[in-house]
């Protein structure tokens, strides 16, 4: 568990100065390595040209709950979610007006990885902080050049995963926190959310439950609070579906917290 202290702004600010120095260098080092490629719209894997096609057909009017990819057969019903969806579309309808449309993309398959590799780091530090005050920042050096796990955040690498990765550190960090209603509500959201994007991370969420069923066990002098902390349940209302239309429905979230 964290401690109970607070860290002072300044520490909280100094993390983040390194994460995002240490996501920028690395990730503009790594577009530079494979600009032509980029240049191009030549993404590292299959699944990141799926990922930028499926923006392109939302931006371009296709309904949010219509994943149907049109131009595959007669007509491929995808699996995928448009949480994922957000933060690239954000970006190309921000820089789209100023950049034009092919230079957007370009734009945003490199920097969006980098944010999400930012985000990655000042996480694991924020975690090493809770923890261990003085390994914060050498968590996140050795965070940043632990490859292969480092490749889903390489540019052009804006599949689900790396969001992935972000949701369930942010639920790590949370679930180190002090058991309480509002972190058991954030974490509920985080494991609903991050399912949603994808099944992965299932058994990382089961291991979080987990240790917090096992501190409710363990830990007589946490059971309230603990129990405050886990009563929050997130789950998926219903799983994908196609419509009769061929529309694949997004599955939906619902939060419920019980009284202690």
């Amino acid at each position: 568990m964290e401690r109970t202290s607070p860290d002072p702004p300044r520490i909280i600010q100094g993390d983040l100065v390194v994460a995002i120095a240490l996501a920028v260098v690395l990730g503009l080092f790594w577009a530079a390595r494979n600009w032509a490629g980029l240049a191009a719209l030549r993404l590292p894997d299959t699944d990141d040209v799926m990922r930028l096609q499926q923006v392109r057909d939302w931006l371009g009017g296709q309904a949010w709950s219509d994943l149907v990819q049109h131009r595959l057969g007669m007509g491929t019903p995808m699996h995928w979610t448009r949480v994922a969806d957000l933060g690239p579309a954000a970006m190309l309808t921000l820089a789209s007006p100023l950049l034009g449309i092919h230079d957007a993309e370009r734009l945003m398959v490199v920097t969006w990885p980098i944010m999400l590799f930012a985000a990655a780091l000042a996480l694991v530090g924020r975690i090493a902080r809770a923890l261990e005050p003085e390994a914060s920042r050498t968590a996140m050096v050795i965070a940043a050049i632990a490859y292969p796990a480092t490749t889903i955040f390489a540019p052009g690498r804006i599949d689900h995963h790396g969001l992935q990765l972000v949701l369930l550190l942010a639920a790590t960090r949370v679930g180190i926190a002090m058991p309480t209603l509002r972190n058991g509500a954030i974490l509920g959201g985080l494991a609903a959310v991050s399912l949603m994007v994808g099944l992965e991370t299932a058994p990382f969420f089961v291991v979080l439950g987990g240790a917090a069923i096992l501190a409710w066990v363990l830990q007589p002098t946490m059971r309230a609070p603990a129990m405050l902390g886990c009563s929050t349940q997130a789950r998926i209302a219903a799983p994908p579906r196609t419509t009769k239309n061929g529309a694949v429905s997004s599955p939906t979230i619902r939060l419920t917290a019980a009284n202690p």
